[in-house]
């Protein structure tokens, strides 16, 4: 059953890159609800490096050429600001998104701050503003405040319940619609997360500011966090958080949107990973490593207590295993 026929669509990132419109959008734009890419880097932080260009003129017109591509087709452009809640930041940020919204009417914005989400809807009223993935909503409570406060549409909750098809059926039953993460490069409950996130920001920030980068290898997660994740004890700590494409079925009624990772990847690695969920088929991916799962496992993570302390049955029916730029990072 493919992703069509799951009433399904796909979220697909933008990269800047010029093979994008003929080797990305052309063959997918068909499957696809909507394209995002972050806002303009002297506005707000990015945990990736940025590709937008130069300066915000650059930026500004290879937006003006996705506009022109995806209005037409009724594809949404998807503005990302996941940034520290500073004062400067989050005028910034609404200064931005005003000109924005005026110069590609009918875009949305996703953002990780809740107190940034208010001060975008109190200063633009008609404003679609929705939870980022590091919101980190695991729970109804949490979607509440964001329905309540900014009355948020789309919500990406925390890839720590992509495995929890009850809890995915109450953010519908709330009104969201639900757009699913199914692979991200950190782990569950990773311990690390604030702080290599925190790192990789900067770093990129002081790179694009023309400086030396930082001495520890700011560039990258943290050695204990990466090392974690390529060693670790358990393929639970991938588990928890990963949807295989073959497991996209299981979700049908309760997820509406695919968010595909890759704003970095290149053209070809992106290409193979939206054809796999597309297809729905396959019960591993090739995606910050490889990791494979048996059709059962779909049942018994859905169900189980996550008491892993005392469980092996990941280790004894799932596999993972890190690619090498994982491993040359520690």
């Amino acid at each position: 059953m493919a992703l069509p026929d799951l009433d399904m669509k796909l979220s697909l990132p933008y990269s800047f890159g010029d093979d994008w419109f003929d080797e990305i959008f052309a063959p997918y734009a068909k499957y696809t609800e909507s394209v995002y890419l972050p806002m303009p880097w002297p506005d707000t932080t990015t945990p990736l490096l940025w590709r937008g260009g130069k300066g915000v003129r650059d930026y500004l017109q290879a937006v003006d050429r996705l506009y022109a591509a995806t209005r037409p087709a009724g594809i949404t452009l998807g503005f990302l600001a996941n940034t520290d809640v500073t004062p400067r930041e989050m005028r910034a940020v609404c200064d931005r998104a005003d000109e924005l919204l005026e110069r590609y009417p009918g875009s949305d914005f996703t953002v990780a701050s809740l107190t940034l989400a208010t001060r975008l809807k109190r200063t633009l009223p008609e404003i679609v503003v929705n939870p980022s993935m590091q919101a980190e909503i695991t729970s109804v409570l949490m979607a509440m405040y964001w329905k309540n406060a900014v009355d948020s549409r789309t919500l990406t909750p925390s890839p720590e319940v992509n495995r929890n098809p009850t809890l995915l059926g109450h953010f519908k039953q709330m009104g969201f619609r639900v757009k699913l993460v199914p692979r991200t490069g950190c782990i569950a409950s990773c311990p690390c997360a604030h702080e290599h996130r925190w790192m990789v920001s900067v770093a990129h920030e002081v790179i694009e500011m023309g400086f030396r980068e930082h001495g520890e290898r700011m560039s990258e997660c943290q050695p204990v966090s990466n090392g974690i994740r390529v060693d670790a004890p358990t393929p639970a700590v991938h588990a928890v958080r990963t949807i295989v494409p073959g497991a996209l079925p299981r979700l049908k009624g309760l997820v509406d949107i695919v968010k595909i990772p890759g704003r970095g990847f290149s053209t070809a690695m992106l290409r193979r990973v939206i054809d796999a969920y597309v297809e729905a088929t396959a019960q591993e991916i090739d995606l910050h490593g490889h990791y494979a799962e048996p059709p059962e496992a779909w049942d018994r993570l859905a169900t189980c207590n996550r008491f892993c302390w005392s469980c092996d049955w990941c280790a004894r029916h799932i596999s993972y295993t890190a690619d090498c730029a994982m491993r040359t990072t520690l």
